[in-house]
């Protein structure tokens, strides 16, 4: 049977404490990691909700100009139809 020294114990026992501090320091960044994807993953969902309003809104804009457009045109045309008839008569 080996015989193991005070020393050696001691030793021993310093490695297993900076082993374990360390994997403790590891398992900490670990979550950290972790929790920063969570959070990156939440960011990147709240954006693509937010960038398809933004689309949804930019359609529902654009439709809204072009039917004040042509009610404009509209407009213009009914005004230039009864100058023409005041003209005429």
């Amino acid at each position: 049977m080996v015989q193991i020294s005070q020393a050696q114990t001691w030793v021993m026992m310093q490695m297993k404490a900076t082993v374990s501090t360390t994997l403790l320091q590891d398992n900490s960044k670990w979550k950290k990691v972790t929790a920063l994807c969570n959070t990156m993953d939440e960011l990147d969902s709240f954006l693509d909700d937010l960038e398809q309003k933004n689309d949804s809104l930019n359609a529902k804009l654009k439709a809204l100009l072009a039917s004040m457009k042509e009610e404009e045109n509209g407009d213009t045309q009914a005004e230039t139809t009864e100058v023409k008839k005041d003209d005429g008569k």
